[in-house]
């Protein structure tokens, strides 16, 4: 780490947030297998957890960029092996994230926001034009309403991914849809 922000940022907002997650999954696991004890254990390791990522979070606030958002900032300051990814774990708990100090627009690129995992990922692209430019070269331009409609299905590839797979577009979809498409049962992590 090479400075104080790479240290919140890396172990405050990383992996203490996603401890977050962990805590309250293998908690419910112990429970479920009998031993209180351990569930015990892992509640209160999750309450300090909210605590260390709320800790983390003021002071990566003081000394990021104020121009950016926290989200924004928060992908810019990790550097590989760390990634956005590593934030959480096998279910988002937006509850404790709160707790926490975590801003609803941070929680919410965090639940969408998916990264491979080592399987060198498939590249899909929507070109319903391929044909018209080979046809016709750098003349071909379609229409409006060609256009238009390529652009609204121009995330359609989606559906053939798997979870580590990339699709370009000219646009970003908006958090809201692409929880939504998680919420329906298409995987994004």
């Amino acid at each position: 780490m090479e400075s104080p922000l790479d240290y919140v940022a890396g172990l405050c907002l990383t992996f203490e947030q996603a401890n977050l997650d962990f805590c309250r999954y293998f908690a419910r696991g112990f429970q479920a297998v009998g031993d209180g004890d351990t569930a015990g254990m892992l509640d209160r390791i999750y309450r300090d957890e909210i605590g260390h990522v709320a800790y983390g979070l003021k002071w990566f606030r003081r000394w990021k960029n104020p121009e950016q958002s926290d989200w924004e900032a928060f992908c810019r300051q990790l550097k590989f092996p760390l990634s956005t990814q590593r934030a959480k774990g096998l279910t988002l708990n937006v509850e404790g994230r709160r707790a926490a100090g975590l801003d609803p627009a941070f929680i919410a690129e965090l639940n969408v926001y998916s990264q491979s995992k080592g399987r060198t990922p498939s590249v899909f692209v929507f070109n319903p034009f391929a044909e018209g430019h080979i046809a016709q070269g750098k003349s071909f331009t379609p229409v409006r309403h060609q256009a238009m409609l390529a652009s609204d299905l121009a995330n359609l590839p989606q559906f053939l991914c798997r979870s580590d797979d990339s699709v370009l577009l000219a646009k970003r979809p908006s958090v809201e849809f692409l929880s939504a498409v998680k919420q329906a049962g298409f995987p994004r992590d």
